[in-house]
């Protein structure tokens, strides 16, 4: 009888179903319960994200990857702690956003001793919160290793180059670099270049990555600006620094090569480097953009650009472009000198252009003012 129900019952239905339901006692009940467990822990924290803390769904999902919990307590603590601290909604928030565990942190160990720090050295509540809202990865420093030597080596050399009320933003950057490996061999090595003390304070200011460098690589980089001559007691020089070290060998060449699109030498675009180091920081889409229009519409020739490289840095929308219409208007009129330049239109403030270049003409250009505001982006 066995026999005959096996023969008659379908094979292939019955290897798979049978080899299916073996699969399926074979596999342990505990991982089920961990997988509906953790869908349950992360389902928690999300909708904890949006209703405390309003969160967007897909931003509190992204979140929960970095931290996990399933009570409201510990959270809970933290946000009425920074509440309590004078932080805003939008500033809590923020911080969660940057450093998601730390709404499952010990405020009272983790931030705490950083604030009445920075209160300690007398700096107001308003900006120490939204300075730790800008750089966050101020709370994941070390107060005894990092902050606290960090704060005492820069205060020195502030008061060196004779700055006194420095804003705590100012240190940031440093603040948030390695001390013995980065910082201290960096501004050692500046000043062995010759650098001034003042000039280095202005290099801190600057908001970038250049500290988190080791001493030896850092060094190659002062040496090649060094080697492009620059001049080390000059402003420029450290500017310079700054921008080397943000770029990569190729990305240098990708912008020499933008410039030579429009017919610039090397020797060119070098000395336009020298005289203002900022017109090789802009992206290559931005170059490309302004020298299209100062060239090919304008007028100007690519050389006349970088004998005067400041006016790349000066936006096209906001300033380029509408001055320019206030340049044509007036050199069509013949109210301006033919050798006057139009980079001097550019370099002046919103207030002296008005003053300069557009109130003295309204009896015999009227229409300059209008011409100005409908350029002028809404």
């Amino acid at each position: 009888m066995f026999y005959l129900v096996c023969k008659n019952f379908p094979r292939n239905f019955g290897f798979f179903q049978w080899n299916q339901l073996s699969t399926l006692s074979r596999k342990p009940l505990s991982s089920t319960v961990k997988i509906d467990a953790e869908k349950n822990l992360v389902s928690f924290t999300v909708n904890y994200l949006v209703k405390k803390l309003g969160f967007p769904p897909e931003r509190a999902a992204l979140v929960s990857k970095s931290t996990n919990f399933q009570t409201p307590e510990k959270p809970d603590s933290v946000i009425l702690f920074l509440k309590d601290e004078g932080f805003t909604h939008d500033q809590i928030q923020l911080l969660i956003k940057e450093y998601p565990r730390f709404i499952l942190c010990d405020p009272k160990k983790t931030l705490l001793p950083k604030i009445e720090f920075f209160r300690s050295l007398g700096f107001p509540d308003v900006e120490i919160t939204e300075t730790l809202c800008a750089r966050p990865e101020i709370l994941k420093r070390s107060l005894k290793k990092q902050l606290k030597p960090s704060f005492e080596f820069l205060k020195d050399l502030f008061s060196l180059a004779g700055k006194t009320l420095i804003p705590l933003k100012w240190y940031t950057t440093a603040l948030c670099s390695e001390f013995q490996t980065c910082l201290v061999p960096s501004v050692e090595i500046l000043r062995e270049f010759g650098v001034p003390d003042n000039h280095i304070v202005t290099f801190l200011k600057i908001k970038s990555k250049t500290f988190p460098l080791s001493g030896n690589k850092f060094r190659k980089i002062v040496e090649e600006v060094k080697d492009m001559g620059f001049n080390p007691s000059r402003m420029n020089f450290v500017v310079a620094v700054h921008i080397v070290r943000g770029f990569k060998k190729s990305s240098w060449k990708k912008k020499v090569e933008v410039y030579k699109k429009w017919g610039c030498s090397e020797a060119e675009i070098l000395e336009a480097f020298g005289k203002y180091p900022w017109c090789m920081a802009l992206s290559d889409d931005k170059i490309m953009a302004k020298m299209e229009f100062l060239v090919s519409k304008f007028g100007l020739s690519p050389s006349d650009v970088l004998r005067q490289p400041k006016v790349t840095n000066f936006s096209l929308q906001h300033r380029i472009f509408p001055r320019s219409v206030i340049y044509q208007a007036l050199s069509k009129k013949e109210l301006v000198p033919k050798d006057f330049r139009f980079w001097i239109f550019l370099e002046v403030s919103e207030e002296k252009f008005l003053q300069r270049f557009v109130e003295p003409f309204q009896d015999e250009a009227p229409e300059l003012l209008a011409l100005y505001q409908k350029a002028l982006p809404l």
